[in-house]
């Protein structure tokens, strides 16, 4: 019979851990180290990296950490493990500066697949629901950087959960690349300029006059251009400029944002019309509709409130692309984010919006 080996590869906290929880949390723990090792077998792996548990946040806690601790030891005892040391993990993550918690994004998973021969990793995120936590585990494929499987359990809180979970984790701890410690929001982060390329804070942005919403078709030559620094537009029932009419037009903005550290940002819009928000050449925003209403025979104007999430690798420039139209009524296009580590969204500064300067 051939024997099947599975690599176990985890970070280890530098805290101390409260001894193993018995009762609901072992027990499903348990059982989601079970459906975990079905679902890679199910789907050909044969050697898998486990890493810590993030919140929606991105932000990884003492649970988070105990929680990969478990599943690898769960694992190692229903079938053979090697599990890697973590300085060696540590030291090979910086050499090649990955970062890998929460969200793993595809093109870090396929690098440890290629660095260490591993061929699925099992990452995943923890919800507080209040009295109980909703744990999903996903399974990711190093050949594709895809999920290929999934696995969820729902446990109690006790006292002991929630100190785990009220204590979190430093990125110097966590592992793959250690990123500057910042004091509150993102204060203090200056990104590194271009070396090549001259830059200028903020986003080109170009307006079109009569742009068909319905059609989605831009103009060949806008008739305004500037760099706009950051997007926090109320124009109300106003023109963006002496050039653009007040209705009917559109805005596109283009130009790189800049992530100052990995994991999961929140993306928070309010927008009057319709938005749509590209980053990395995917599609994060899209709410493609006039915010006029009509109740009761009444025309009404309604704002947009759009949320979204997308898992970024802190350090890096990534091509970013904001469509705007506006119909008829108040015109209004904020975006705002929250980062890794952040509670409370805020407008995006220009230091972390980009574009060439001519």
């Amino acid at each position: 019979m051939k024997t099947r080996l599975f690599v176990a590869v985890a970070t280890i906290a530098l805290c101390t851990y409260t001894p193993l929880m018995a009762g609901d949390l072992d027990n499903k723990i348990d059982q989601l180290a079970q459906e975990i090792s079905s679902r890679v077998e199910a789907g050909g792996k044969t050697k898998i990296a486990v890493i810590e548990f993030s919140d929606l946040r991105g932000n990884v806690t003492d649970f988070g950490m105990f929680l990969a601790e478990e599943l690898i030891t769960k694992l190692f005892s229903s079938a053979r493990f090697e599990v890697i040391e973590r300085q060696l993990l540590n030291k090979i993550m910086q050499e090649h500066k990955l970062s890998l918690t929460g969200a793993v994004d595809p093109t870090s998973a396929k690098e440890l697949g290629k660095i260490l021969g591993v061929d699925a990793i099992v990452s995943g995120t923890v919800t507080d629901l209040g009295k109980r936590l909703k744990i999903n585990a996903r399974l990711i494929s190093t050949e594709t950087g895809n999920v290929f499987s999934a696995a969820g359990i729902t446990v109690q809180k006790d006292e002991e959960v929630r100190q785990l979970l009220a204590r979190v984790v430093p990125s110097a701890q966590v592992g793959g690349v250690a990123e500057p410690e910042e004091t509150k929001g993102t204060e203090g982060i200056v990104p590194s300029p271009g070396i090549e390329t001259t830059y200028e804070p903020g986003l080109l942005g170009k307006y079109y006059n009569s742009f068909d919403w319905k059609t989605g078709i831009w103009p060949d030559y806008p008739s305004l251009e500037r760099i706009d620094k950051i997007i926090n537009f109320n124009w109300a029932g106003g023109s963006p400029a002496g050039r653009i009419e007040p209705n009917n037009f559109g805005v596109r903005w283009t130009g790189e944002i800049f992530a100052p550290r990995t994991g999961v940002y929140f993306l928070s819009a309010q927008h009057d019309d319709g938005l749509r928000v590209f980053i990395n050449k995917s599609k994060v925003i899209e709410r493609w509709a006039s915010g006029v209403k009509v109740i009761m025979g009444v025309r009404r104007n309604r704002d947009f409130v759009t949320n979204a999430e997308i898992h970024l690798q802190g350090g890096r420039w990534y091509p970013i692309v904001i469509e705007y139209f506006e119909g008829a009524g108040p015109s209004k296009c904020i975006l705002n984010w929250a980062p890794p580590g952040q509670t409370e969204p805020e407008v995006i500064q220009s230091k972390f919006l980009r574009t060439p300067a001519k």
